[in-house]
């Protein structure tokens, strides 16, 4: 369940599509009327983390959201700060639009919202940490 109200943002992210010639994944394209929507909510003092998900992926640690909330909470040096994360499915996963990086980047706006000043970097940074995490590839 959300905090009280006034310490929520929603951000939307949308899907993309990558592989563009020979920029491979390095450029995409965005797309309208794909996307996901994500609302985050900050708790001062609970110290939990948690994420919801409607649509087809699954919410807590395998969430990517998950990710980006704790690599924020460690990199900002923030503890007993409760952060609970809805994330609304639009992207569909496996799709190849971008799903978890949607959701990602979505997580990522939303937490520099509420830190001063707003660092689009930083929040790359955040969402690609995160992603990366996800998404290792075994030795």
């Amino acid at each position: 369940m959300p905090p009280a109200p006034g310490r929520c943002v929603t951000v939307e992210a949308p899907g993309s599509i990558a592989n563009i010639g020979p920029g491979l994944d390095i450029l995409s394209l965005a797309l309208e009327g794909v996307g996901d929507r994500v609302e985050v909510c900050l708790d001062p003092g609970s110290g939990s983390v948690s994420v919801e998900a409607v649509g087809l992926v699954p919410g807590g640690r395998e969430n990517v959201a998950y990710g980006v909330v704790e690599v924020a909470l460690r990199s900002w040096g923030l503890k007993g700060v409760g952060v609970w994360v809805m994330v609304y499915k639009g992207v569909p996963p496996g799709a190849g639009l971008g799903s978890s990086g949607a959701s990602a980047a979505a997580t990522a706006v939303a937490m520099m919202l509420f830190r001063r000043p707003f660092s689009l970097n930083e929040a790359v940074r955040l969402a690609g940490e995160a992603v990366g995490r996800l998404f290792t590839w075994p030795s």
